[in-house]
């Protein structure tokens, strides 16, 4: 991330732009920092719902606990479908920092094919089924202090663990919310933890948790080791982008006529002139 590389002479608003904070908005493969949903494993020991999860590359286990400390370092974007049958993503969009960014997909489409809301009404049963398939994930990078155990109750602590904590629908808004209020209050975000904890909801009966915030006011000092961390991190998004758009323009490219090349080189030629 050249942009932070003379972050002492930067604004905390230039910062904030840098980062991702500013609009709420071979490389390692981060794990993921999740709500656990499972009451059981594979091995069927038994699992603590409602928790936090996440993978542990030291033991090699996933490792469960609540409260967890997570602090932000990118705060992006990015649309997925899912696609319920094969289990697994169907499309994928590049990872964005802000709302109004591009939104390119591996279909050669934007948003992985959403439309605006106001628009449903208007959609067959079929074509609304597809658009609640797509969602806008929020993507925090950061690190994770934790007390936790794993699967066969060992006790595990990990201490400024690199994290991707990605979520949607009803947990995209508490993390959001913790961020852009640091913003407000002209704080950085990576320079303080965000505090997590859960609430169970229940709907009926599904039973589903939600994610509670609480910043902690302690200010951390950015070190040079976080600055690494930080360019670990941009180099993830930056492979990612990379390979959505490399299959974005491939489809893009197949979808092209001779003439509409030959017509996109007569206006270069006339805007050039």
């Amino acid at each position: 991330m050249n942009e932070l590389a003379n972050i002492d002479g930067m604004s905390n608003a230039d910062i904030m732009d840098a980062i991702g904070q500013s609009k709420g908005t071979n490389l390692p493969i981060l794990p993921k920092l999740t709500i656990n949903r499972d009451a059981t494993d594979e091995e069927g020991n038994q699992l603590p719902v409602g928790v936090f999860k996440t993978y542990d590359t030291v033991s090699e286990q996933d490792v469960f606990g609540k409260p967890v400390k997570i602090r932000p370092f990118i705060n992006n974007f990015q649309w997925m479908k899912y696609d319920e049958s094969k289990q697994e993503y169907s499309n994928r969009s590049v990872i964005f920092p802000t709302l109004d960014s591009p939104q390119e997909d591996i279909l050669g489409t934007e948003k992985c094919g959403r439309i605006a809301r106001k628009e449903w009404d208007n959609l067959t049963p079929d074509k609304l089924v597809e658009q609640k398939k797509i969602r806008c994930y929020r993507l925090v990078y950061g690190l994770l202090t934790m007390d936790g155990k794993t699967a066969g109750k060992e006790s595990v602590k990990l201490e400024n663990y690199p994290v991707l904590y990605r979520v949607s629908g009803s947990n995209f808004n508490p993390i959001g919310t913790a961020i852009e209020s640091l913003g407000r209050r002209n704080k950085i975000m990576f320079r303080h933890n965000i505090i997590l904890e859960t609430d169970r909801r229940k709907t009926g009966s599904n039973v589903y948790y939600v994610a509670k915030t609480k910043i902690d006011d302690t200010q951390i000092d950015f070190s040079d080791k976080d600055r690494e961390t930080m360019d670990v991190f941009k180099a993830i998004i930056e492979k990612e982008n990379a390979s959505v758009l490399e299959l974005y323009n491939a489809v893009v490219k197949s979808k092209t006529s001779p003439q509409d090349m030959a017509d996109a080189k007569v206006i270069e030629e006339v805007t050039a002139a």
